[in-house]
């Protein structure tokens, strides 16, 4: 990225926060659980395409993270979510080069963000995770910090197009204890139960926190 466009892009995100407070009455609990410094990988529950900006502007520093790969296209969807610092992931397989990218970026020292479950929900109903998060968690050995969005579901519905004005709170827990399953003999396995332990998370910030 140019100079000028990564200017751009501080700028977006300076005014990103002011401008979600003003729309959506936007509260943030628990940020200091995300490390000053250092990689980390940020999991999320998802309700909304909404989601990535409001986690953004919720973060006290830069997120990276995975889109649908159909996503990018040329266009302003495709050019909006370059500048939200997305990167493509196909989800119909196993996308290694997503995977090394994730990896990179948090070896890299930044932050990581992912939803475990890979896809939106109807309801706001929990979903199993992709073993794509326990790999990545697994093998970057990073904090993992858990998020709970509440209230995008309600600006922007899945399968609306219209954004509404509603009351959005962005949770972070605090870090899932991970150093037990990464001493497990059995990748595969570890990695869905890393994911299992993950969504435990979110879906307690989710009972704690649910209006």
């Amino acid at each position: 990225m140019r100079y000028s466009e990564k200017r751009f892009q501080n700028i977006l995100y300076r005014l990103a926060q002011p401008l979600f407070r003003w729309a959506f009455g936007f509260e943030v609990t628990g940020l200091e659980n995300v490390p000053d410094e250092g990689g980390a990988l940020i999991a999320s529950n998802h309700v909304s395409y909404l989601d990535p900006p409001i986690l953004g502007a919720a973060s006290k520093r830069e997120l990276f993270y995975m889109a649908r790969d159909s996503l990018f296209k040329p266009g302003p969807i495709g050019w909006f979510l370059r500048y939200l610092n997305a990167f493509p992931v196909k989800r119909d397989k196993p996308d290694r080069s997503a995977l090394k990218r994730a990896l990179e970026l948090l070896e890299s020292g930044k932050l990581v963000l992912v939803f475990p479950e890979g896809t939106r929900s109807w309801d706001g109903t929990l979903g199993k995770p992709h073993l794509g998060v326990g790999f990545i968690a697994y093998h970057s050995r990073v904090p993992v910090i858990p998020v709970y969005v509440s209230g995008t579901e309600k600006a922007l519905p899945r399968g609306k197009a219209i954004i509404k004005r509603a009351k959005v709170t962005v949770h972070f827990g605090k870090p899932v204890y991970l150093d037990d399953l990464r001493a497990h003999p059995r990748p595969r396995e570890v990695y869905r139960l890393i994911g299992e332990r993950i969504m435990a998370a979110i879906a307690e910030l989710q009972r704690r926190y649910r209006r």
